[in-house]
């Protein structure tokens, strides 16, 4: 009996040591700054693509009366200050400082407040315009809403910017800590959220029969209204390669939330999500869902690596160029 009790004890603090170490343990905030400098980019695309149509868009007489959201989503469309503007010049300046605020989060100024308030610009577009948005806007709202947890303006960014030569003014040592809990933390709910899409996206497929008897990859690359790319042509004459590549798409994404978590097998996994959402942008034309898809996935990727990269990036950049 005093085994038993001795082993569960055991095997109690291992778990609250792996449990802690999972959620509490500091990390760099490298790879979390990169997702904000991408998320940025992306966030920037999306408000901005609004821009030409504005008014068409969300004016009084627009596409998208206010009754029209509230119909899809009671709710969510209470949730936009967009709701309550429909003059040009109240759209004109909202829009516009939706924009600056965006800009802002992206080059890490002020981000402690701008992360916040970009997200809360997104989340506004997405809720007053609930029928144009598509797979790529809960993928972005849901990384930028776990990115406002971490401090992710301490590399890469105005804010880190200004810290060292506020330091070098005053002759005095940087003291800009760069490993945080919150950054675990906000990691940790990008990786999980986003396994929790792929097995959604997973289990979508097997409930459809195209994708159990093989031709889900052409009914992709067979609309020529969705893609990038025709490669019908090329592929027609060649059944087993569509079967093998729609079988291939699900299995690595119901493989990918379980193996990711394995150290050997994660960068792998990387380098083929990369593959995956490549091809698959080309064969649907769902650019930004799955750039957007890719950049959560980078929250996999460890600090270190992340370092190392954006150094060689920045060596290139500024390295001199020789001349003739």
């Amino acid at each position: 009996m005093t085994s038993i009790i001795s082993y569960i004890r055991e095997a109690t603090s291992r778990f609250g040591a792996g449990w802690n170490a999972f959620w509490f343990e500091p990390r760099d905030v490298a790879t979390v700054a990169l997702m904000r400098i991408l998320s940025g980019v992306m966030a920037l695309y999306f408000v901005a693509s609004f821009s030409p149509d504005l008014m068409a868009w969300f004016g009084a007489d627009g596409m998208l009366p206010v009754s029209l959201a509230e119909r899809f989503q009671p709710d969510g469309a209470k949730l936009s200050y967009l709701t309550y503007l429909s003059s040009p010049t109240d759209l004109g300046i909202a829009h516009a400082a939706s924009l600056i605020v965006v800009v802002l989060y992206t080059a890490g100024m002020f981000t402690r407040v701008t992360s916040v308030l970009a997200t809360i610009a997104v989340l506004s577009y997405i809720h007053r315009a609930p029928v144009v948005t598509s797979q790529f806007e809960p993928v972005l709202a849901m990384t930028m809403v776990y990115l406002c947890i971490a401090p992710t303006g301490r590399r890469w960014s105005f804010d880190a910017w200004r810290a060292a030569r506020k330091a070098e003014d005053e002759d005095r040592p940087l003291e800009l800590k760069t490993t945080s809990v919150a950054a675990n933390v906000a990691t940790r709910l990008i990786q999980i959220h986003l396994c929790a899409v792929f097995v959604m996206m997973a289990l979508a497929k097997i409930s459809g029969e195209a994708w159990w008897s093989g031709i889900g990859v052409w009914w992709l690359i067979a609309r020529p209204d969705s893609r990038l790319v025709d490669l019908t042509g090329l592929l027609a004459e060649h059944p087993y390669i569509i079967n093998l590549w729609t079988h291939a798409i699900v299995l690595f994404e119901f493989a990918f939330p379980v193996l990711i978590w394995n150290r050997t097998a994660r960068p792998m996994l990387i380098v083929l999500a990369a593959l995956h959402w490549s091809m698959l942008a080309l064969i649907t034309s769902l650019v930004p869902f799955c750039v957007m898809m890719f950049i959560a996935t980078l929250a996999f990727v460890e600090p270190p690596v992340v370092r190392g990269l954006m150094a060689r990036l920045s060596h290139a950049t500024t390295a001199p160029v020789p001349s003739d």
